[in-house]
């Protein structure tokens, strides 16, 4: 049997696993891109020793590219020891969150037992099951009548000459009409039937506010009795000593949300490296193209092969066999460029999957996962795109089950508070609004 936060566990590695992937190849982009700098820089110096080539030589613009790249590869390398150690911590953060939430099941279970042992719990336990029981029965029927009066109450108002009356006071204390008002209102009064509807009208109102008493009252029994349960559970493992484990759980993951968000700022620090737009590999650049005094490799190689002498075509040959490696270091690049880009693919996917697990319907506390389920297998499929994001989340949850419980947990009600209704049946208010046209 696979708890579900172990089966989160070995997805989150998953993706971490993809991750150093990403990171480890952009390492290595970031020193081939170092070194295609420094070929560059050896180039330029070559060049300049070839004689008749009539080039300054600017030494100090040498050093400074040199110090330049040595410090981008010290600032490069902390940044990743800093993320190496980051994560590390994070890594342990999560072991010590995985063992508390271990004892803090231990704990349940402790106080389970407190709560099984007690009379009083188990009465309030199965008065609010019982309450919980009739307003399951109820809702339908009180559904039906809510819908009811919400169909039918405002029909008796969409005839204006029922409407006019009820605003006149028709037919109550306060109506003040006499004379040829009182007639022609009498007369208005019998085309609409207005006695029959305004009847059935009152008693469509009564019903509903009936209805909406009767819901509040049910609603706070049920609250009542869930706070007497929540009371009973709270103070039952206070007793067994959760209320530290809880303080504990809570602070652990307030520090890994620390540490994560320090390994994201570290992360943004190290993509420019990779992308060869630090400030570093920028600065190096200027300082070597300034070396070449703007002249392109293929000019000063054309000049180099006009120079006579034996020692100039030794140099030309070292030239020529630098520029080869630079060549080859540029391949190397493009190359590291094609994985990363699949590496980063790979870890989105990896991410993608671990994201969708994380939702409680999969990775919360009250599933487990049955014995047989291949996760390792599993994930190399999904991975290697024999499987689709939905394809692998359904494999997955086809083992989910529900986790056993301990008493009374099992019997918890999972929607304390929530309203109800009462036991009703049938119709009232007669039907929809009626006319007549007798007169």
């Amino acid at each position: 049997m696979l708890l579900a936060s172990t089966m989160l566990g070995s997805i989150q590695r998953n993706s971490l696993d993809y991750g150093w992937k990403l990171r480890e190849i952009e390492h290595q982009l970031s020193e081939a891109a170092s070194q295609e700098l420094r070929l560059k820089q050896q180039i330029a110096l070559k060049l300049n020793e070839i004689a008749g080539m009539h080039l300054e030589r600017r030494p100090e613009l040498e050093r400074e590219a040199r110090e330049v790249l040595e410090l981008r590869d010290t600032e490069e390398r902390e940044l990743r020891k800093g993320l190496q150690q980051v994560e590390s911590v994070i890594s342990g953060l999560q072991e010590k969150i995985d063992a508390l939430q271990a004892d803090m099941r231990r704990v349940r279970k402790k106080a389970a037992d407190l709560l099984a042992g007690r009379e009083d719990f188990r009465q309030q336990l199965a008065r609010y099951e019982e309450a919980q029981e009739r307003q399951r029965v109820a809702a339908p029927g009180l559904h039906e009548l809510q819908d009811e009066c919400a169909r039918k109450l405002p029909q008796y108002r969409q005839d204006p000459r029922y409407a006019y009356l009820v605003t006149a006071g028709y037919g109550t204390d306060a109506y003040r009409g006499s004379g040829l008002v009182r007639f022609l209102d009498d007369w208005i009064a019998r085309l609409c039937n207005f006695r029959e509807n305004r009847r059935n009208e009152m008693t469509l109102l009564a019903m509903r506010d009936e209805l909406s008493k009767s819901e509040g009252e049910t609603r706070q029994a049920l609250e009542a009795l869930a706070s007497q349960l929540a009371a009973a559970k709270a103070g039952a493992e206070e007793a067994a000593g959760m209320h530290p484990l809880e303080a504990d759980l809570a602070r652990l993951k307030e520090t890994v949300q620390a540490e994560k968000k320090r390994a994201k700022d570290i992360q943004a620090q190290l993509a420019p490296y990779a992308a060869k737009t630090d400030t570093r590999y920028v600065q190096a650049r200027s300082l070597v193209t300034v070396a070449l005094q703007a002249h392109s490799e293929e000019e000063l190689m054309a000049r180099v092969l006009q120079t006579p002498g034996k020692a100039d075509d030794a140099l030309a040959r070292e030239v020529v066999d630098m520029q080869a490696s630079l060549k080859a270091q540029q391949r190397r690049i493009a190359e590291l460029e094609r994985q990363r880009s699949g590496a980063e693919a790979e870890y989105q996917r990896a991410k993608e999957l671990e994201r969708t697990m994380r939702h409680p319907g999969y990775a919360g506390g009250n599933y487990q996962y049955r014995s047989g389920i291949d996760l390792g297998a599993l994930l190399m499929g999904y991975m290697a795109g024999r499987l689709t994001l939905d394809q692998a989340t359904h494999e997955i949850g086809q083992y989910r089950q529900d986790s056993p419980n301990d008493f009374p947990y099992d019997r918890f009600p999972q929607d304390w508070g929530q309203s109800g209704g009462f036991d009703t049946s049938g119709s009232f208010g007669g039907d929809s609004f009626s006319t007549t046209d007798s007169f």
